[in-house]
């Protein structure tokens, strides 16, 4: 099947062949696109691939085709959350590419080093962030970064010889590491408890586990063996695509078995809708955060993850072993034979970690104040 769009003052037909490659032809006026459509519809009825008697340069490209066909390769790798995230870079790319194209013709041949740079510093401005705000530099070379892999991919693919120019890089900031600031066992609580609705779940699986917030949303109750206290993470769920069963705190499964029925997933979700529906916004969490009186430092950067970096930091200050922290969220146990052949559970006492943890308003966690759980936060 062919489609017609129109662009400018032109149209633009576009079709892809037997081998799933997709083709842009720009036609002056809305019948000899019809026209053509009509002729590229009989020839794959006819299975075969419409071609034109005398090649030339309108036919050309889809660059969008390019980056499209680049995320489906990728899907092959990296999680729903990646994958997520390359496709609304590359998304933001075009978007800039169209900025500066008044037809809307966007071929593999705008592809350069100059173009690079240029959407570098586009990505910085206010006006062209969420909500008016401007991207930190490490966010803008991150989004940048992605486009040169796609570019570098093209190039490599041999789907496009002789479409593609040779991939170029740029050079970026890349801001210096800041000194960690983990949240105190004292800290978490209180955040905890300063949540309410199905945020307070969220807060609470974090706490006790410290899992990532996107493997956490991700978790369905068949994951969960309430009567092992065990957990199930599938591959399709992690950073890494490798799957892990760790033990988890009995306080956690305590206030588990209080959350009814026992279908889909773990942890509710307030938003509904869209692909960002299991994702929770960072700002409800860091309200509960600034409600809770902790130290912004703690908690700033990234309001979920500060759970993980409170997780590990107080494990170890708690004397357990790293090698088992590592496991338990996830982190590789190194190269090598370390990572091929060691066993957690034998070499690990696991089951003895997760039960240091202390348990949310209890007298094993410091009263951090006066503070009140509220109803909100739904997001």
């Amino acid at each position: 099947m062919a489609s017609i769009t129109k662009r400018g003052t032109k149209w633009m037909v576009r079709w892809r062949d037997s081998f799933g490659v997709q083709y842009t032809r720009t036609c002056p006026t809305k019948k000899s696109a019809e026209e053509l459509r009509l002729q590229v519809e009989v020839e794959q009825a006819h299975g075969r691939d419409w071609r034109p008697e005398v090649e030339d340069a309108c036919r050309v490209v889809d660059l969008e085709a390019v980056l499209t066909a680049y995320v489906e390769h990728r899907s092959l790798r990296l999680r729903g959350t990646t994958l997520r995230r390359y496709g609304e870079n590359l998304d933001l790319f075009l978007r800039f590419l169209r900025s500066g194209q008044p037809d809307g013709t966007l071929t593999p041949a705008l592809l350069s080093k100059a173009k690079l740079e240029s959407f570098y510093a586009w990505l910085v401005r206010p006006e062209n962030g969420l909500h008016g705000r401007a991207r930190e530099a490490d966010t803008a070379r991150k989004i940048v970064e992605v486009a040169q892999l796609a570019w570098r991919w093209a190039d490599g693919s041999e789907r496009w010889p002789g479409e593609i120019p040779s991939p170029r890089t740029i050079e970026m900031m890349r801001t210096a590491p800041k000194a960690v600031v983990a949240p105190t066992w004292e800290e978490m609580a209180a955040c905890v408890q300063a949540c309410g609705g199905w945020q307070r779940k969220l807060a609470t699986f974090l706490y006790y586990t410290g899992l990532r917030v996107g493997e956490t949303m991700l978790l369905e109750w068949r994951d969960l063996d309430v009567a092992a206290a065990r957990l199930t993470i599938r591959p399709e769920i992690t950073k890494n695509n490798k799957g892990r069963i760790i033990p988890i705190s009995p306080y956690l499964i305590e206030e588990v078995s209080a959350w009814g029925v026992r279908t889909g997933y773990i942890v509710p979700c307030g938003r509904r809708g869209g692909t960002r529906e299991r994702q929770p916004r960072p700002r409800d969490m860091k309200r509960a955060w600034t409600r809770a009186g902790v130290r912004e430092a703690a908690f700033d950067h990234d309001p979920h993850h500060a759970f993980r970096k409170g997780f590990k930091s107080g494990m170890l200050a708690l004397g357990i072993a790293p090698d088992a922290v590592d496991f338990l969220q996830g982190h590789e146990l190194g190269e090598g034979a370390r990572g091929r052949y060691i066993d957690p559970w034998q070499a690990f006492p696991l089951v003895d970690a997760v039960k240091d943890v202390p348990k949310i308003g209890s007298s094993n966690v410091v009263a951090f104040g006066t503070r009140k759980a509220i109803k909100g936060d739904h997001g």
